[in-house]
This record gives C-alpha cells, structure tokens and sequence, in this order.
C-alpha cells in the first residue's frame, strides 16, 4: 500500500516576534555586561558622581556643607572602604559639631568599619594613630578587638598617643580590664592630662578596678608639687565613686568633704561619685539637697551652678523622685541651668515622663543647643516620649540645622521604633 505523504503546513515568518526576541537578548546582554563591569551602567555613573561630590564636600570648609556630606557618607555602606578616609579626617576637626557629625557617621558605617582600621590602628605615626583611635572610641565596645592593641600604645613616649589610647579604652568596655595595672601604673604620668583619663578609663570599669582606689585617694586634695590640678582632683572624685566602697576607705566621707570646696567642678564631680554609690552614700543626703537650690543664700552662685547634679544624685542616693522631677521643672525655667539640666533629666531615662511636655517645649528654643539637647533627652526617655514625635517630623523636615534635622530623625526611630519620616 503506498503511503500518501501529507504535507505540514509552512508556519508564516513572523519579522515583529523575531525583533523582539533578539531585542529581549540584547538588553539581557548589555545589563549582564554592566553586572560584570564591563561597560559602564548610567546608574552606577551616576551613584559614582554623587559620591565624589560628597567626598568633596566631606572636606569643605564650609562647616554646614561638610557637616550634611559626612551624615550622608554614614548611610552609604556599600560605598566602603572608599568613604572611611574622609570620615576618619573629620574625628579630629577643630570644632565639636563637626567632630560629633563624623562620630555619627562612623556609627552608621556599622561593625564593617572595625576590621578596616587596621592600618590606622597599627600605625606609628601619631595623626593616622590618632583617627584610628578616635573611630575606635565612636564605636564602642563592639570595636572591642582592638583593646590590646590600643594598651600597648599606652607606653609610647609621645604622650599624645597615650592620650589617643585612653580616649578610645573609656569606650571598648569590660575588654579594657586587660590594661588595669597599666592604668594604675599611668596615675603617676607626669602629664595630668594622661592622669585624668586613666582616672575615666579605671572609673568606667566600676568595681572591678577598685584596687586602685587606694592610690586614687592620693589624688584627691592638692600638693606641693602642683601635680594635682582641679582637672586631677575632681576627676579624682568622681572615680572614686565608680569604683565603690572599700573597707577601711571612707570614701563617702572624701566626697562630701569636696561638696564644700570652692571650685564648682570640684562640687559637681562628687556628686557624679555620690551618685554611683547611691544609697551607701545616705550619710550625704543633707548635703547634697542644699544644692537643689534649698539653701536660704541668695548669693550661693557656686551651689547654684551644681543644682541640676545635685538634683540627679538626690535620686540616685535616696530614690525619691518626685522631689528631683519638681526641681528639674523649677531649673528648666531659667534659661542659666536649663541645658545642664536637660542633660541631666536624659539621665532619668523613662523615669522623666512626667518631664516630657516641658522637653517639648524646648524644642521651639531659639538656641540650637537647647532643641538639640531637648531631642536627645526624649529619645533617651524612649517610647514614653511618643507625644514629641509629631513634632520632631517637624524638625527633621524643616529645622535649619542639618545635626538637629538629623537628631530629630535619629530621635524618632528610637521613640516609635519606624524607620523615621
């Protein structure tokens, strides 16, 4: 039987399908070739160009302009390790809003910052040294893998990098307690400002480091050789209160001795240590309320310089609270106590709720430093602060100051927990 061929039909030829077709292959080609870097990307020129214009801008002299690039360079990780180097030069700025806009930056940078300091941290050049530190003590304890190497620098012979070094051990956290004898030993420095700061570091480990407070007591009252300046002395006591009681030491009595002395800091500092100590130092209590502001003098200026400390550590020793709310809220009236005082109710955390409508009022202040102070304290009262947030949107917006802007909108992370306006 013979097969009958049946013949299939020819498809048409469909030239619209094809093109769009080799057109899909094409732009699969050319986006894979800019993944691989083979041909620049318009996105990528662009993201380039921006973050060379910030990197500029990062460097100006213009304060405001520089300060607005470095919090911008602090949201762009994935530009590391490009950014670093502008950052790092700003940590050491002559001025503190500078400084403290590079700080913040460093803290956005994350935890991929910490193992790129390397070559800073390592160096022997005290500049390069010195911004390695200064990031290591932005960041904190999570930089903490460079403790050992930050103790090591503490015997250099240029005493500026043994600063540098103590400025950054204050931050690292309990990882610090490997330097401890090295500390002590720094007590006796012949530069009092490596003393002061050994004092902060041994303070910041608490307890832990109280077998210096015995040499630490040396350092309280003046000597013949002027080696304990009133920098020395009132760090000196404020220290011995972090450090804590020791048996056979009357360190409660040293510290209300100093709350009779002339010099404010001297009086300001222990009360800081008072309030470490809290109800071991109830023997002071009396003291410590006549400069709330309760003293029948008038003309007292130097007890009421310390009445906002004094107010916090009346809490801190006795736990009445209501008493230290109501003296806050009587010394946030003047404008003479109420940034110290703002300073000092941030302190309370949570526990300044009931404070937080006369925070806000604050927030409208004429000073940049009080509405920013102001926005600090709320964030650290935390959720109970939720009736600022309305108006901190409002400053993140439209304050004219790029750190407040930038405070306010750090502000309202903390206290709503969203990602901002």
């Amino acid at each position: 039987m013979t097969e009958i061929a049946i013949p299939r039909p020819v498809l048409a030829s469909r030239p619209g399908q094809r093109w769009w077709v080799m057109a899909g292959l094409l732009v699969a080609l050319i986006v894979a070739l800019m993944i691989a870097g083979w041909i620049p990307s318009p996105w990528n020129t662009q993201q380039s160009a921006d973050l060379k214009q910030l990197l500029v801008d990062a460097r100006s002299n213009d304060q405001e302009v520089r300060i607005a690039a470095l919090l911008a360079l602090g949201q762009r990780r994935e530009s590391l390790p490009d950014v670093l180097p502008a950052v790092l030069e700003s940590l050491s700025h002559r001025e503190e809003i500078v400084r403290h806009a590079a700080q913040l930056a460093i803290r956005d940078l994350g935890d991929e910052v910490i193992p790129l300091l390397q070559p800073w941290i390592e160096s022997s050049e005290l500049d390069r040294y010195g911004k390695g530190a200064e990031a290591v003590r932005a960041i904190g304890p999570a930089a903490d893998v460079w403790t050992d190497a930050l103790i090591a620098h503490l015997s250099n012979d240029d005493m500026r990098i043994r600063l540098a070094s103590l400025f950054a051990l204050r931050e690292v956290g309990p990882a610090a307690m490997n330097g401890l004898d090295k500390y002590i030993e720094l007590l006796d420095d012949p530069e009092f400002n490596v003393v002061v700061n050994a004092c902060r570091v041994l303070g910041g480990l608490g307890p832990a480091a109280n077998k210096a407070v015995p040499k630490i007591m040396t350092l309280l009252d003046e000597d013949e050789e002027g080696k304990n300046n009133l920098s020395v002395r009132s760090t000196a006591a404020e220290t011995l209160g972090a450090l804590g009681p020791v048996r056979g030491i009357d360190v409660v009595g040293a510290l209300t001795a100093k709350l009779d002395v002339f010099y404010q800091l001297e009086k300001e500092r222990a009360l800081i240590g008072l309030g470490h100590l809290g109800s071991a130092a109830s023997s002071a209590l009396p003291k410590i309320k006549s400069l709330m502001g309760d003293s029948e003098d008038p003309t007292n200026m130097a007890s009421r310089a310390v009445m906002p400390r004094a107010a916090l550590t009346y809490f801190y020793v006795s736990g009445d609270l209501d008493t230290t709310l109501r003296a806050f809220e009587r010394l946030l009236a003047s404008p003479s106590y109420e940034t110290e005082t703002i300073s000092r109710i941030a302190d309370l955390k949570e526990r300044a709720k009931p404070l937080v409508p006369s925070l806000i009022a604050k927030l409208d202040s004429d000073e940049e430093f009080t509405r920013e102070h102001a926005i600090w304290a709320l964030a650290a009262i935390g959720p109970a602060a939720n009736q600022a947030v309305s108006k901190l949107k409002r400053l993140s917006q439209d304050d004219p100051d790029a750190l407040i802007r930038d405070a306010a909108r750090r502000a309202i992370i903390t206290i709503s927990g969203n990602a901002g306006p």
